[in-house]
């Protein structure tokens, strides 16, 4: 079975239109397409890049997969990704994702962009005893400028 990753992602794109828009608008529309002119960086080359975007609900019961609006360029509204899912993240492909998309959002340094909570995050396991009864997630924030 293995142990699962609940990853929260929201973020503008900073193009309004584009390959990337069309392909997250279709991708949401559940049409399964190849990363086309993206699949250059390692993300795509991770055993489980598309689980990052529509990963089950093994673990956390609640979450969605991939949303996206494509926004409305006149009303200089962006276009908005969401993600909520759960995987196995083994091969980081949570970090490997947002090192990718990064570059793709509109943001500023140290907005925050969401979470990742691994299913065994809790101070002692599930059933340990020498700590508060919480999990503990890494927060995802834009990283600063370089």
């Amino acid at each position: 079975m293995g142990m699962r990753t609940e990853f929260f992602f929201r973020a503008e794109l900073e193009e309004f239109d584009g390959p990337l828009v069309d392909w997250f608008d279709r991708y949401a529309n559940h049409e399964h397409v190849n990363p086309g002119p993206f699949d250059n960086h390692d993300f795509f080359k991770t055993d489980r890049w598309r689980s990052v975007i529509w990963g089950g609900e093994a673990a956390y019961i609640q979450t969605r997969g991939l949303g996206f609006n494509r926004g409305n360029k006149q009303h200089h509204e962006r276009p908005e990704l969401f993600i909520h899912s759960s995987l196995k993240n083994y091969g980081s492909e949570i970090d490997s994702f947002v090192e990718w998309i990064v570059p793709f959002i509109h943001g500023f340094p140290g907005d925050f962009l969401g979470y990742s909570l691994y299913e065994d995050s809790r101070p002692s396991g599930w059933y340990g005893d020498d700590g508060p009864d919480q999990d503990r997630p890494g927060l995802i924030f834009y990283p600063p400028r370089t």
